[in-house]
């Protein structure tokens, strides 16, 4: 229960000063950036220290002036079932965001906010392409309570409303609790999982860096030392050469592990029957509450080493408005066992006993195909690039035969299936990957079918959805196109549960 008057306006948290301070002095810096260096590149024979002094003076007092006006005239408030902004001294702005438009609230902490002791809240509305509001210096338990106000304030219009919502929260239950939680033993076999040749890269892109930096103070230093380092390197026999491998392997998964704990330190995922509530973060907090409503498709994705280390990684992908495609808007859950993810799956799904159908693969033409024009590339390059090079012949065999395997395995893993309830979509070729959704939630189903697929009898179908993300069930008879795609017309048409 909320101990703060919301029909009262709010200002943020006066430690907020700092962070508007940095803000409106970026935007300033942007504005006259310009002729801030035309000011230091205009030649004088008269001494300017004395200009730049009181330039940077002026700055500040007008920094500081506008950061006061504009922590002073920041208020919010809600108002006849209305969470209202208003801003602005100059150009004044006034936001009213009607409470039942409201989709989502997220709540966030950088390592500034941190040590300052406030979080910033945004809030996302049905419609809306971006954050309609955002409050960037709040106290959390404020920020708490505000979340609970703007969920509980909606106006109910009657009595059989009434009913129904008190019989609901009944049935599911409000208070929240626990689905899955994430230990750092668990982020380690996530980062044992991660891709280490992308933290390689980045390991050599910093140490591109650093010689460009050195390189343009100490040109005939770092010159001499590369040409010692080469030199010396001529002399390293094979123990050496694997020594230097395995440190750099080692460095590459201590750099995954870092950014993995980073960013998924304190994971924790809860349900009250309503909304999701995903905690994350070391430096960085987040905290995203998806409603259950707004869920469109659950993905999942595993490799070989995760299956060993018996988890997958999984995403939620959320309804988006007018074709935004936004990353918040892509929840990433890096490790989930069996057992969360059919908790994950009857929180949001419901429960269907029904049994899914046989699964139905697409044709082996579709494979044999991409297969064929892929080796056509590879043996024109291979081609030109053999008269220089006549080994270029056994490594476009050895590619061939890895194609020939990758596709044969992508042939063996797409598989799709529905029942009742559930579409799911099956692909891969070393990892496997699933995408499952409601069929209510379909937006469109397009029927898919060239020249060359007709005179097979060959269609393919694609499924569009409110996340922006679509399903493509390709190459696949045409009778059973043509079938699954007045099913699922079928089920969208004599649906009333809401999409979103």
């Amino acid at each position: 229960m909320s101990n703060t008057d919301w029909s009262k306006p709010q200002r943020q948290a006066p430690a907020g000063l700092i962070l508007f301070f940095g803000n409106n002095f970026r935007k300033l810096f942007k504005i006259f950036f310009p002729a801030l260096i035309a000011l230091f590149l205009h030649k004088s024979n008269s001494d300017k220290t004395m200009l730049y002094v009181w330039t940077g003076i002026g700055i500040l007092i007008l920094v500081t002036v506008s950061t006061i006006f504009s922590y002073l005239y920041f208020r919010f408030f809600i108002e006849n079932n209305e969470f209202v902004l208003q801003k602005g001294f100059l150009k004044k702005v006034r936001l009213s965001v009607p409470l039942e438009r409201i989709q989502t609230i997220n709540v966030k902490q950088n390592i500034i906010q941190k040590i300052l002791g406030v979080v910033s809240l945004e809030v996302d509305t049905a419609g809306a392409g971006t954050v309609e509001v955002k409050l960037t210096a709040i106290k959390e338990g404020l920020a708490m309570e505000l979340e609970e106000a703007l969920k509980q304030n909606v106006k109910v219009t009657s009595e059989e409303t009434i009913k129904s919502n008190a019989t609901e929260e009944t049935a599911s239950g409000t208070r929240e609790r626990v689905i899955m939680q994430l230990t750092p033993f668990d982020l380690l076999k996530v980062s044992i999982s991660e891709n280490h040749f992308k933290s390689f890269l980045l390991v050599l892109v910093l140490a591109n860096w650093i010689y460009t930096q050195l390189k343009d103070f100490y040109d005939e230093e770092i010159k001499r030392l590369a040409k010692e380092g080469m030199a010396t390197a001529g002399h390293f026999d094979f123990t050496i050469w694997i020594y230097i491998f395995l440190f750099m392997i080692t460095v590459s998964v201590a750099i995954s592990f870092a950014m993995v704990f980073l960013r998924f330190f304190d994971f924790r995922l809860t349900g009250n029957g309503k909304t999701f509530r995903i905690r994350f973060g070391l430096l960085n907090k987040r905290e995203v509450n998806v409603p259950l409503s707004k869920i469109q498709i659950i993905s999942g994705h595993t490799n070989p080493l995760r299956k060993l280390l018996n988890f997958q990684s999984l995403i939620i992908r959320q309804a988006t408005s007018g074709g935004n495609i936004k990353k918040k808007q892509v929840i990433v859950v890096p490790a989930c066992k069996e057992n969360n993810l059919l908790k994950i799956e009857k929180a949001a799904f419901g429960e269907d006993d029904s049994e899914f159908s046989p699964p139905l693969r697409s044709h082996p033409l579709l494979f044999i195909r991409s297969f064929v024009l892929l080796s056509l590339t590879l043996s024109t390059l291979a081609f030109f690039a053999a008269t220089k090079f006549p080994f270029v012949w056994w490594a476009f065999a050895i590619l061939e035969l890895y194609s020939a395997i990758m596709f044969f395995l992508a042939y063996r893993k797409r598989r799709f299936r529905l029942n009742n309830s559930l579409i799911e979509i099956t692909r891969g070729m070393i990892g496997t990957s699933f995408h499952r959704m409601l069929t209510h939630k379909i937006q469109a189903v397009k029927f898919r079918q060239t020249i060359l697929q007709k005179r097979r009898k060959l269609a393919g179908i694609t499924i569009y959805t409110a996340s922006g993300e679509s399903l493509k069930i390709p190459y696949i008879d045409e009778k059973q196109a043509m079938d699954i795609y007045n099913y699922l017309l079928y089920k969208t048409e004599i649906t009333n549960k809401p999409w979103m």
